[in-house]
């Protein structure tokens, strides 16, 4: 047998167990208590839960904001000096895209009008978006890190 095959089928029988179990997994049923059919959206003009006051949107990329209204209502998105607008569709469905912001530190207002509805997202900044997950075990405290001193160190008796 050729000495290359050999050595190398370990690897594919074993891509092949995996690539099988991956699939089986796919098809598996979710139970319907995990399953969100249909995102949580209110009556009228409303935009994605995404969407907060007290938020930072990212910097240097274009940044899409979206909602549900009435069909056919038309919706105005203002925020840093841009205003764009779009008109829900038959499933209520509208979206902007505002251009590409730098950062900076001063906070800013959103506004979402419809037709009888204006929405206001305050204190709203322009920076580096950071999306962390893990384990407990991935923590690293500011300190740890070299210039990484934000605050004074508080202790637990106050000093």
């Amino acid at each position: 047998m050729n000495k290359h095959l050999v050595s190398t089928l370990p690897v594919i029988i074993l891509a092949g167990l995996f690539t099988g179990s991956a699939i089986s997994a796919e098809n598996k049923e979710m139970p319907k208590e995990d399953v969100i059919d249909v995102p949580a959206i209110g009556e009228g003009l409303c935009v994605h839960n995404l969407f907060q006051s007290n938020m930072v949107l990212q910097r240097d990329k274009p940044v899409a904001v979206w909602g549900w209204a009435a069909p056919g209502e038309k919706v105005t998105v203002s925020f840093a000096g841009q205003t764009q607008t779009a008109t829900a569709d038959k499933d209520r469905a509208w979206k902007v895209m505002l251009t590409a912001m730098p950062a900076n530190v001063q906070a800013q207002k959103m506004t979402v009008q419809g037709k009888d509805t204006t929405l206001t997202l305050d204190n709203i900044l322009v920076g580096d978006v950071w999306v962390l997950g893990g384990q407990s075990n991935m923590e690293c405290p500011l300190t740890d890190i070299e210039n990484g001193a934000l605050v004074p160190q508080v202790t637990i008796d106050g000093t």
